[in-house]
């Protein structure tokens, strides 16, 4: 782990420019939170720069020209200097979080080591000054840092109690930071599992965003495992909610994907067997992360993806069914599909050669013209309007299907004039 040079080397100008002018002003300010924790592990992250300070906010808009007022309740606002953007919280004590969010007051103090005392785990409880190039760490979180131990800051049962997205963020940073929880701080979040019920779903699926981001997100999901706090997360999805006693080996999948959000989601939806039919997988996907909030196209994308990861994979040696699974599996999911086939594989520890050949396959008959759309084939609606005299409908369309299965399964070219005949046999009385 870096010492306090790596903070410091890192330090944008402007933020050093707003330390001496609180300095000037008789005020203390101190670098606090994840640029402190991340400059101690040598992260090469670019972290926000937050602020601590005794001066109260009145105060420091009167010493900066560009204030926002962002959180003026809670002794935030945010200066804007040199184009960069600092929140400046000043040095505060809280009362009881009634709304498992929010204390419902705060008072501003004036020693750092008080306001440290009110954060979530000693890893995010060090704040450190610049200026004097002083280390502020009253409860030992860069020793933690270095024996990368994840504990609560004082009583974790009170921690938890005032934020439930806590119980979250501890296993956000387990994948991460890589760490490992302390064992009291482990059953405090047992215990207090309940305390997520409160907690937005937004709130809920940015942590998991992130953690499905690590290097590996499993080190995360086993503490969602482990502290009860999986089945609070998926509840609203009908099988995950009551996941394998023992999901080790299946969350491996999840690892030895691709660092993709869309893959990453598709191998966690589908990381146990299946129990039910791939469209009804793809509906459990599409409800679960619609109601976590999930964009539009992210659901879209993972919600399809589920339904063709249960489709069979082909013979490499089979071109007919090559060609059928290319097609059912569509353009768009493709290489996903295999992609997370692929990690499955690996994280079993059998061997890839069978989908490495079937991926050739599939490239060898994409390259020779397979018409993986309708929008592929060498006619349109327009030729049919043209030369066989049909009128748009559901007939058209139905004739077009039928065109397209039939260049699938090898039966005709996809030539114009051997698609028109066929056509045309397809529809004589």
């Amino acid at each position: 782990m870096s010492d306090c040079s790596a903070i410091s080397d890192r330090i944008p100008k402007a933020a050093l420019q707003l330390l001496r002018v609180l300095e000037q002003a008789k005020e203390r300010g101190w670098i606090v939170g994840g640029a402190v924790r991340d400059g101690l592990l040598g992260r090469k992250d670019e972290p926000d720069w937050d602020i601590a300070t005794t001066a109260t906010p009145q105060r420091v808009m009167e010493l900066f020209r560009k204030v926002v007022p962002t959180g003026l309740a809670h002794g935030t606002v945010t200066v804007l200097l040199d184009g960069r953007a600092f929140e400046v919280t000043t040095l505060r004590g809280e009362s009881v979080y009634s709304d498992g969010r929010h204390p419902d007051q705060v008072r501003f103090i004036g020693a750092i080591e008080a306001d440290l005392e009110r954060r979530d785990f000693t890893v995010n409880a060090i704040a450190f000054d610049p200026l004097r190039r002083e280390l502020c760490d009253p409860f030992g979180g860069a020793e933690d840092l270095r024996n990368r131990t994840l504990r609560a800051v004082g009583d974790p049962l009170r921690r938890f109690s005032e934020d439930g997205l806590r119980l979250l963020r501890a296993a956000r940073f387990c994948a991460v930071l890589e760490m490992n929880i302390e064992p009291l701080t482990e059953s405090a979040m047992a215990a207090m599992a309940h305390a997520l019920d409160k907690v937005s779903a937004e709130r809920k699926r940015d942590e998991l965003r992130k953690m499905l981001a690590a290097k590996q997100p499993s080190r995360g999901l086993e503490v969602l495992f482990k502290t009860s706090l999986w089945s609070r997360v998926f509840r609203d999805h009908p099988r995950l909610a009551t996941p394998p006693s023992s999901p080790e080996a299946l969350l491996r999948r999840v690892d030895a994907v691709e660092n993709h959000e869309t893959l990453r989601l598709a191998s966690l939806l589908t990381a146990f067997p299946l129990a039910t039919a791939a469209q009804g997988e793809s509906e459990a996907a599409k409800r679960w992360l619609t109601k976590m909030r999930f964009e539009r196209g992210v659901v879209s994308s993972v919600a399809d993806l589920v339904a063709v990861l249960g489709i069979a994979l082909p013979c490499p040696d089979d071109s007919i069914a090559v060609r059928g699974f290319a097609v059912s599996v569509g353009p768009a999911n493709l290489e996903g599909a295999l992609a997370v086939q692929g990690a499955i594989l690996r994280a079993d520890g059998k061997s890839e050669e069978s989908l490495e050949a079937l991926r050739r396959a599939v490239g060898r008959e994409m390259a020779g013209g397979l018409p993986m759309t309708i929008a592929q084939l060498a006619v349109s609606g327009g030729d049919l309007r043209k030369e066989l005299g049909m009128e748009p409908g559901p007939r058209m369309g139905e004739l077009l299907r039928e065109l397209h299965a039939a260049v699938v399964q090898g039966t005709v070219r996809n030539e114009r004039a051997a698609l028109l005949t066929l056509c045309r046999t397809l529809i004589a009385p």
